[in-house]
């Protein structure tokens, strides 16, 4: 853990002495080790010159530190970062951002990287949230006591730990225990797989000044969980790189270190960029071994893959094609979230509460919603947003036609109401839907290291963090974002 600011040491280190029961861990001197749990050790040290921005030789202080080198048993080394955005001024005057460097110096010793900034510091842990607020005032017009105020985690910690867990590959039973819960039924896989996010990405990079313009790559990334049956089950994580595939933690600084596309895999027809793709992709699932029945996540991607669009669903090329015509067992899933995304409008059914204003609109339940549309079956997982949740209404109550007059200024930010998600079955193979399906969305609810969920089944988000927390991906055009 590398910090400059008191404050920071004190706010992350609360948290985790919370999180393990340690109240000690508050209180712990730096540079002392002290062991979480078997074969997993925190230190604490304060790094000012390391962590703060500026153009200073960071790699001189990495190569003469303990911390920072593999030995001594210690097989993966991570770090957790205090860091702080930029000023604009800090940007003009074109000042090193210390994230950014230290990204690809960490990537380059095998070092997984976390930042945290103080920005994301919630306050004051006994802050009311809304349902607090509604007890309190029941209980004052009841005339009764009001009701104690619980204690809030900094979520932001948690989940920034809990990133760095899994993209580290270390990760807990929670998948399993989600994937395998008795509520699964029918829809839990009844023998084991391998489940392998496909994230690709249009990388446009950004012109420099009296430097010629490097053409546009397609960035590639590829996860895989190996899902052993029963919900108490370790999820074996790997990620495929130019060594074959690796430990996730190994992969991906090998990636980070690395060039964030390769010569060759784009979208110009004329140049074989698709087939360079394709080949890449079946090589790399080929690379797996027929060991295991294959379920590949993927969002769209036309240019590439045909077989993955609405018109053309399942009969054109899909990846994995050249080893299922083989005969490989390989299922894919087409993953769509974000704008593209039908965006549901109301819920008939179900047991959850109606709102009292009968034109606003219900809220999703946590199920499956499946539509039938011709030929093709689609699966939408729907529920409340994070804000929403929160306490934030706007979204169901008003439209940005209703909105009254002392709240027009939020028009320029998101409604937040429901979350959507949707799930295709391109290719079964030897699966029923409601299996793939429901992989796909419990890997979506149940985060790999923390209590939340994410937008992505579990190795299709651990694909596309591998992307987008390369060091080049902030250094591109607007447009390749």
């Amino acid at each position: 853990m590398l910090y400059e600011s008191a404050e920071w040491r004190t706010r992350v280190m609360g948290q985790l002495a919370r999180d393990y029961a340690r109240p000690e861990l508050a209180g712990l001197p730096d540079e002392q080790a002290v062991a979480l749990a078997p074969g997993y050790e925190l230190v604490a040290v304060r790094l000012p010159e390391l962590v703060r921005h500026g153009s200073h030789d960071r790699s001189l202080i990495l190569n003469t530190l303990p911390w920072f080198k593999p030995g001594a048993g210690r097989a993966l080394v991570t770090a957790l970062c205090e860091t702080r955005y930029p000023t604009e001024q800090e940007k003009e005057a074109g000042v090193t951002d210390a994230k950014r460097a230290l990204k690809g110096l960490f990537a380059e010793r095998g070092i997984p990287s976390q930042f945290i900034t103080m920005d994301s510091d919630p306050g004051d842990p006994y802050r009311l949230n809304t349902p607090e607020k509604v007890a309190r005032a029941k209980a004052r017009n009841a005339g009764l006591p009001e009701p104690d105020v619980a204690y809030k985690n900094d979520h932001a910690v948690q989940i920034g730990l809990g990133s760095l867990h899994s993209d580290s590959g270390i990760v807990d039973n929670r998948l399993a225990a989600t994937a395998f819960h008795r509520n699964a039924r029918d829809s839990a896989l009844d023998r084991e797989a391998v489940a392998v996010g496909l994230w690709t990405r249009y990388h446009r990079f950004a012109e420099r000044p009296g430097h010629p313009r490097k053409p546009a790559v397609l960035a590639i990334t590829l996860v895989a969980m190996r899902i052993p049956l029963g919900e108490d089950a370790y999820w074996p994580t790997a990620m495929y790189s130019d060594r074959g595939w690796l430990p996730l933690a190994q992969a991906r600084a090998l990636h980070h270190a690395g060039p964030i596309g390769k010569r060759g895999h784009h979208l110009r027809d004329e140049h074989g960029g698709p087939d360079n793709v394709r080949t890449y992709v079946d090589g790399a699932l080929a690379a797996l071994r027929n060991q295991f029945p294959i379920i590949v996540f993927t969002e769209e991607r036309e240019r590439i893959w045909p077989g993955l669009c609405n018109d053309r669903l399942g009969d054109g090329r899909v990846p994995g094609q050249s080893l299922i015509s083989q005969g490989w067992d390989v299922a894919v899933v087409r993953v769509g979230n974000g704008q593209g995304t039908p965006q549901p409008s109301r819920r008939t059914g179900g047991g959850g509460k109606l709102p009292a204003n009968p034109l606003q609109p219900v809220m999703p339940e946590k199920i499956l919603y499946r539509h039938d549309h011709g030929d093709a079956v689609s699966w939408l997982f729907s529920g409340q947003s994070r804000q929403h949740a929160g306490g934030q209404r706007t979204g169901t109550q008003y439209t940005r036609r209703t909105l009254p007059g002392g709240q027009l200024a939020q028009m320029g930010a998101p409604f937040h109401a429901m979350t959507r998600t949707e799930y295709v079955i391109v290719h079964r193979s030897g699966w029923r839907e409601e299996q793939l399906a429901g992989l796909a969305a419990r890997s979506s609810e149940q985060a790999a290291m923390w209590d939340g969920r994410t937008n992505l089944p579990a190795p299709l988000h651990l694909a596309k963090s591998a992307d987008e927390k390369h060091p080049g991906f902030g250094e591109q055009e607007e447009l390749g974002a």
